[in-house]
C-alpha cells in the first residue's frame, strides 16, 4: 500500500512539473513571438491542454479526497471555464467575429472567477 501511494505522489509531482513547463513555454512562446500572429497549436496545445489535465487532477481529487470536496469541485469547474472560454475564443478567427461569437468566449472564460472564488 504504502508503495502504491509513493508512486501515486511521484506520478503527480511529475505532472505538475510538466503542466508548470508547458505554461511557461506558452508565456514565453507569447512573449517572444511576432505581433499578429497567433498560433493556434500553441494556444490550445500549450495552454488549454494543461489547463485541462489540472482540471481533470483536482476532478479526480474531489472523488479521492474527503476533506474539502466542494472547493476541488468548483476548482475544476473553473479550470473547465478557463479551457472552455479559451477553446471557443481560438477555434474561430477572432478578428471576424461577430455578436455572440465574439461574446460567448469571454462570457465563458470569466466563469472562472466565480467559480475559482467559491
Amino acid at each position: 500500500m504504502q508503495a502504491s501511494e509513493s508512486a501515486r505522489t511521484r506520478a503527480m509531482v511529475v505532472t505538475m512539473v510538466l503542466l508548470v513547463a508547458a505554461t511557461i513555454f506558452y508565456v514565453v512562446a507569447q512573449v517572444t513571438s511576432t505581433p499578429g500572429t497567433d498560433d493556434l497549436w500553441r494556444s490550445l496545445v500549450a495552454y488549454s491542454l494543461p489547463s485541462a489535465i489540472a482540471a481533470v487532477l483536482a476532478l479526480q481529487r474531489a472523488f479521492v479526497s474527503r476533506d474539502a470536496v466542494q472547493a476541488w469541485i468548483f476548482l475544476a469547474a473553473a479550470l473547465a471555464a478557463d479551457v472552455a472560454g479559451n477553446t471557443l475564443f481560438e477555434t474561430p478567427d477572432p478578428e471576424e467575429a461577430t455578436g455572440l461569437q465574439a461574446i460567448a468566449p469571454d462570457a465563458v472564460w470569466l466563469l472562472f472567477y466565480p467559480f475559482a472564488l467559491l
